[in-house]
């Protein structure tokens, strides 16, 4: 009894691209800045994890590293986001050689 060994080319991938992988989806940075703000807003920077953002931004982890280089890179990207939104003068609150008094009352003058 000989066992015989077919050697065949494997299937042609008929959609996306030339390994069979599914195309990939598009993700918007700045849609997904704002669902992370709310994220970090409602619990905190060190209560939220990779696993937390992924699930809400709906990307996985590597996608979330090339948008954004870290979970602080996207803090950061929060923090500045939220900056522009409500205009606060940030310059000008963390500049050096100003007394707390100064700082706060810039701050309650600002809001």
């Amino acid at each position: 009894m000989t066992a015989s060994l077919c050697l065949s080319e494997p299937p042609v991938p008929t959609s996306g691209d030339a390994l069979g992988k599914k195309p990939r989806r598009s993700f918007d940075r700045d849609t997904g800045v704002i669902a992370a703000k709310a994220l970090f807003h409602e619990h905190g920077y060190d209560a939220v994890g990779i696993a937390d953002l992924t699930r809400v931004l709906d990307i996985n982890p590597p996608s979330l590293y090339a948008a954004f280089g870290s979970k602080a890179g996207l803090f950061d990207r929060c923090l500045k986001n939220y900056v522009e939104e409500v205009n606060l003068p940030v310059d000008r609150i963390l500049s050096e050689n100003k007394s707390r008094w100064r700082v706060l009352s810039i701050n309650v003058h600002v809001i």
